[in-house]
């Protein structure tokens, strides 16, 4: 059975605090959920264990990991680490251009503008 993908934007996915994708996410019993760091640093700085968002006080002080959101929040984290690989794979990391050619002469992918220096040289 095929599970519709619905549309989930970064703000769902972001931290109250941070404004960043979660890391760790602990959820509180008002159901705000926060980074833990985040959590933690929010309430050694204002010494009170409330929620930032709604204010009410935590009466745990360790709250729970929010498994689902956690593992959502790390698969966002892993593909666009991915995407950001295969970008930085493919493009120049002198010129920024797209690696279109292939030098024989030095075995790996090499693009228009460094083929152009390269035969410059010789």
């Amino acid at each position: 059975m095929t599970v519709p993908n619905p549309v989930i934007s970064n703000d769902d996915l972001s931290c109250p605090v941070c404004r960043d994708i979660f890391r760790d996410p602990v959820v509180l019993s008002c159901s705000h959920s926060f980074c833990k760091a985040c959590l933690r640093n929010w309430w050694t700085e204002k010494r009170i264990q409330e929620c930032p968002v709604c204010k009410r006080t935590s009466s745990r002080s360790d709250p729970t990991c929010n498994l689902v959101l956690k593992k959502l929040c790390d698969s966002v984290l892993q593909r666009r680490q991915r995407r950001t690989s295969a970008v930085s794979e493919t493009l120049c990391s002198l010129h920024g251009e797209n690696l279109k050619l292939f030098c024989v002469d030095h075995q790996r992918p090499v693009c228009f503008t460094w083929t152009g220096t390269y035969l410059g040289m010789k």
